[in-house]
């Protein structure tokens, strides 16, 4: 998440940096919304792999091929309309689908219940990271990559501080490596 609202929020000066001579509000528009694929992507990678472990491959390939399908009919349906735009958002509303069958099998094959106050940090980091990049990226004066930088050391620190990321774990994490 921290990495896509970082992408999100300085697109277009990403987009300048990478295309000086074809910059556009299609082209970082384009990326503002194919950067939040990564999102969903990450959680399907995740939810996926427990799934594969546990051998429940029919099942997944069940939703996979149901996201090929929509994947499809959302391009045949948006991109002639909207061009790239509609396939980036095409390809979002395809990985949120997935990943959201993924973790819907999760919960009933592994019995697992998420709870109120875990989905509530989760919630609130989403809401502050996004809420914090919007008041460094649309109200300071500040460079994009130091606006950038910022955001990224805010992400951190909400991180440790809703105990989405506890300091004993991570220690355990540095002998492993």
């Amino acid at each position: 998440l921290c990495v896509a609202a970082c992408i999100f929020f300085a697109r277009r000066d990403l987009v300048e940096l990478m295309m000086p001579l074809r910059a556009s509000a299609y082209r970082w528009d384009t990326l503002g919304i194919l950067i939040w694929t990564f999102v969903p992507v990450g959680a399907t990678y995740i939810f996926s792999t427990l799934l594969t472990a546990d051998g429940r491959l029919m099942q997944m390939n069940r939703y996979f091929l149901l996201g090929i399908v929509l994947n499809v009919g959302l391009n045949l349906f948006l991109t002639p309309r909207l061009q790239a735009v509609g396939a980036a958002w095409a390809t979002l509303g395809t990985q949120s689908f997935v990943a959201v069958s993924m973790m819907g099998l999760c919960l009933r094959h592994y019995d697992m219940r998420p709870s109120w106050r875990g989905l509530a940090r989760v919630g609130a980091y989403a809401g502050l990271s996004l809420s914090g990049g919007w008041l460094l990226f649309y109200h300071t004066a500040l460079p994009w990559f130091a606006q950038a930088g910022a955001l990224a050391l805010v992400c951190a620190v909400l991180a440790f501080g809703l105990g989405l990321i506890k300091m004993g774990e991570w220690r355990d994490t540095e002998k492993v490596l």
